[in-house]
């Protein structure tokens, strides 16, 4: 248990690194609770609990962050109580932050109380895109904590501008968000 601190990968300017979080409880972060960020990396969150300190007006928090990865995956673990209230575009709190990464696979997870659930997008500027898999995940509660509504914020799953991508979305259940269950 490491409360009150993050979990980074290190960043590596030569060679390959194979990241695996098994078993880990997080909780008490101010910006990411487990950030995966290089093309070189391999990061793998299995089995862990990533806990935010709920809705707060400082910052928008991430549960879990793969940013440019060439392989991520997040499989049976929970994510929940990552809120921004202060609001502005662009400023959500995010359960799962995946973007322009080579391949994903997000399974049997349970998402929860996050601005947005699991946000998957890509503007083209990472590793060669691969397959993204976003199965069996319980997606619940998206919220929207910014006083009179927010555009962006309380979607369950949100898939953002793949460039020449397959993404497959399947056997999930996503419910009570307080805008959009799965918005493409």
């Amino acid at each position: 248990r490491l409360p009150g601190r993050d979990r980074r990968v290190p960043r590596i300017r030569h060679g390959h690194v194979h990241v695996i979080l098994n078993g880990d409880t997080i909780s008490g972060y101010q910006k990411d609770g487990v950030a995966c960020r290089n093309t070189n990396t391999s990061c793998y969150v299995q089995s862990s609990t990533v806990t935010g300190v709920g809705a707060s007006p400082y910052q928008g928090a991430n549960g879990v962050e793969i940013y440019g990865a060439g392989i991520g995956s997040v499989t049976g673990t929970t994510v929940t109580a990552n809120s921004y209230t202060a609001g502005g575009a662009g400023n959500q709190a995010t359960g799962l932050l995946l973007l322009d990464d080579g391949t994903l696979n997000v399974t049997g997870n349970t998402l929860s109380g996050n601005d947005i659930n699991a946000y998957l997008g890509s503007d083209g500027s990472g590793p060669h895109e691969n397959s993204w898999t976003f199965s069996q995940n319980i997606v619940t509660g998206a919220t929207d904590g910014v006083a009179g509504g927010e555009s962006g914020y309380g979607n369950g799953v949100d898939v953002d501008g793949p460039v020449n991508l397959d993404v497959t979305i399947s056997q999930n259940t996503v419910k009570n968000s307080a805008s959009g269950g799965i918005v493409l």
